[in-house]
């Protein structure tokens, strides 16, 4: 990716636009049906999988999401956080949402850890808002937030506290900048290459705090999970 010649838009000191503007674009099915590397297909799931996997294993198993009933999963791709909760969580109910042209690819990844009972596909752009009525008690976006501006993080972050009854949880995983945005260094390399083809970026927890609060929600924590990701929480008042 660092290979990759900056964007003309980006030469020109012109802003990036969103990947949500284009998504379901005719520009967009002509992408999809012609490379490998766009969402929903089953190459950039495998790849998406086999990346963030093991940081979400570490973030499952560090126990915050006991007493969780229903979660939702924003964004959930290859269901690399729907599988270690459900074979963590027995109990736990799962809703994956993600592009309708990739749920029978996720299908896939499911089965081979014979979950494809356990967790339910839902197909809809999540940019999209209003989301449908969904019914969880805490939502997830794991490693999802990073590809929004700040506009669109509080569109989503809001949505999120519309669906949540009091008392309901958010979670948010992603890579986040030290306080200084000096490092890590990996947050750095990925927040390089967002800057450069999207409008979205990595953030400092004091900045996702920020925008957390802004939506209605109270007491952002974070906790560092793994491969330079940390895990945020909040919830709704209750």
């Amino acid at each position: 990716m660092l290979n990759t010649p900056l964007p003309r838009r980006l030469q020109k000191g012109e802003r990036v636009r969103r990947f949500s503007k284009v998504t379901h674009s005719l520009w967009d099915r002509f992408r999809f049906a012609r490379r490998r590397n766009q969402w929903g297909r089953p190459e950039r799931l495998l790849v998406q999988h086999s990346r963030n996997l093991p940081a979400a294993v570490v973030a499952v198993r560090a126990g915050h999401f006991t007493g969780v009933r229903h979660l939702c999963d924003i964004g959930g791709g290859s269901g690399v956080f729907a599988i270690p909760l459900a074979l963590d969580y027995p109990d736990l109910r799962i809703t994956l949402v993600e592009l309708p042209r990739a749920l029978p690819h996720i299908r896939r990844f499911l089965e081979q850890y014979r979950l494809a009972e356990r967790v339910g596909l839902r197909g809809l752009n999540a940019h999209q808002t209003p989301w449908p009525p969904i019914g969880c008690d805490a939502i997830l976006f794991g490693n999802f937030l990073h590809f929004c501006d700040d506009e669109e993080c509080l569109q989503l972050l809001r949505e999120s506290a519309r669906q949540l009854p009091s008392g309901g949880r958010l979670f948010i995983h992603e890579m986040l900048w030290n306080d200084r945005k000096d490092g890590p260094l990996a947050t750095a390399l990925w927040n390089f290459w967002l800057t450069s083809v999207s409008a979205g970026r990595q953030r400092t927890f004091g900045e996702l705090a920020v925008l957390v609060r802004g939506a209605g929600f109270q007491e952002p924590t974070v906790v560092p999970t793994a491969g330079s990701f940390s895990l945020v929480t909040a919830s709704i008042p209750g």
